[in-house]
């Protein structure tokens, strides 16, 4: 699960969620997208602050979700 545990902007929020779930789409571990996510909205102008992303934590099985480019076929 995805969380935050702070007021976070909704704009700089939507923007980390469509980066977060195309990592996920591209077959990232859940932690590596997050970290990914991060890393690709932090440097923006606009979101440079960690009000923007600092706020969201992971929590429970980090493992890839198993779509995208690491599915395993069965």
């Amino acid at each position: 699960m995805l969380a935050t545990h702070c007021r976070i902007d909704d704009q700089s929020a939507a923007e980390l969620m469509v980066q977060f779930h195309e990592r996920l789409r591209g077959g990232a571990a859940k932690d590596e997208a997050l970290r990914q996510a991060v890393e690709a909205v932090a440097p923006q102008a606009d979101s440079r602050h960690p009000f923007y992303w600092a706020g969201f934590f992971l929590t429970g099985d980090p493992s890839p979700l198993g779509i995208g480019a690491n599915r395993q076929s069965d």
